[in-house]
């Protein structure tokens, strides 16, 4: 409604290739930091697969025009301001409460 069809697919590209380069990251990151970690798959030649995904989504990303880049930039900081203002304001470590559990309630004996 507010900016042509082309500038919103190049967006959309742009975000979604982002994201699909951070998460081949995470994933070489998590290896590292935590190889012990069970995981539910195995990935064959995961450094390099992980690699080669991440180069490839920059590489298109490099593509894309110069105003998708400035639009991305904006929303990404946009973005980080609204996750670290969040963040800030709830945060059980700064409160000093403790966190939710995640373990699973007892079971209530009848």
């Amino acid at each position: 409604m507010f900016f042509e069809e082309n500038e919103i697919y190049d967006l959309t590209n742009i975000g979604t290739l982002s994201a699909f380069a951070l998460v081949c990251i995470g994933v070489l990151i998590l290896r590292i930091k935590e190889p012990d970690r069970p995981r539910p798959f195995r990935v064959p030649f995961v450094w390099v697969v992980s690699l080669v995904g991440a180069g490839a989504c920059l590489f298109v990303m490099a593509g894309l025009p110069r105003h998708a880049w400035e639009r991305f930039g904006v929303w990404l900081l946009i973005g980080i301001a609204l996750y670290f203002g969040y963040g800030y304001r709830n945060s059980t470590l700064r409160k000093g409460t403790a966190p939710v559990s995640l373990e699973p309630p007892a079971p209530i004996d009848k």
